[in-house]
C-alpha cells in the first residue's frame, strides 16, 4: 500500500499565525523587537512598570505607546507578562541596592595627608584666615590634627 502525503487541509483546520505573531512580524520589518518579561506594577498612565521578579527591587518602565504587544501568562496569578517593544525604544530602569551605611562615607574619609602637606596647608590658612574657604579649614581640622 502506497503512503499518501497529507497536506494541512487533510487535518480539517487552517493553520494561520496568531494576531500577536502577525504584529511581531510586521514590527520586525521596521526594527528589531525586544521581549521584556516581568510583573506589572503601578505606574503613571503613560508608562508600564515591569518588575523583574517578586522582590520588586528592579524594574523597567516602558512607554505604553511603544508596546507592540503584551502576552499574559495564563498560569500566573501575580501579573507575569511578556511585553514586546522595538529595540530602539528608550526605557527607564531602576534598581534598588542594599548598601551598609558605613559604606556611605565621604570621599575624604580615607585620605592620608603627609606632615609636609599639613604644614603648607596651615601656612596657607594662616595667610588667608579671613577669606579661607570653610571646607578647606574643615579638611585641615579633620586630617591634620
Amino acid at each position: 500500500m502506497e503512503k499518501k502525503e497529507r497536506g494541512i487541509e487533510d487535518f480539517g483546520c487552517e493553520l494561520k499565525p496568531k494576531p500577536v505573531i502577525e504584529r511581531l512580524e510586521e514590527a520586525l520589518k521596521q526594527d528589531l523587537v525586544v521581549c521584556l518579561e516581568g510583573y506589572v506594577g503601578s505606574s503613571d498612565c503613560d508608562t508600564l512598570r515591569l518588575y523583574k521578579d517578586l522582590s520588586l527591587e528592579n524594574y523597567v518602565e516602558v512607554p505604553k505607546k511603544e508596546i507592540i504587544d503584551c502576552v499574559e501568562s495564563p498560569n500566573d496569578n501575580f501579573g507575569y507578562v511578556k511585553v514586546f517593544i522595538p529595540a530602539s525604544v528608550n526605557v527607564q530602569t531602576w534598581s534598588q541596592s542594599h548598601t551598609p551605611a558605613s559604606a556611605l562615607r565621604t570621599a575624604t574619609d580615607d585620605v592620608y595627608v603627609t606632615n609636609e602637606c599639613c604644614y603648607k596647608l596651615r601656612a596657607y590658612i594662616n595667610d588667608h584666615l579671613e577669606d579661607c574657604p570653610p571646607n578647606l579649614m574643615n579638611f585641615y581640622w579633620e586630617h591634620c590634627k
